[in-house]
């Protein structure tokens, strides 16, 4: 999507190049949503670990930083907004804002 676009981009490999905790909060600042919008709730049920939803948004950092393959993906990130893209058509406003 991003190629056909002819946006600029570059991809962060998270699993293999975790985002460090200062990189969460930039990221969390950008989503519009609270951090559990980025939890993979499904994947972190089937791996066994558990957290409360409710947890607090320092913890749901920290709980990100420790277990990256509970991250939803993909997720694109502008200078000024992220947004995860599920379904990938939620990508379209952020794409369209960064076409050369």
């Amino acid at each position: 999507m991003l190629e056909a676009a002819s946006a600029p981009f570059s991809i962060r490999f998270y699993l293999q190049d975790p985002l460090l905790a200062d990189e969460l909060d930039d990221l969390l600042g950008k989503i519009d949503g609270p951090a559990k919008a980025l939890v993979r709730w499904s994947d972190a049920k089937k791996a066994g670990i558990t957290l409360d939803a409710d947890a607090s948004e320092n913890r749901l950092r920290d709980w990100l930083a420790r277990h990256p393959e509970t991250m939803q993906r993909p997720v694109l990130m502008g200078p000024d907004q992220a947004i995860i893209g599920r379904p990938p058509e939620a990508l379209r406003p952020l794409i369209d804002q960064h076409r050369p």
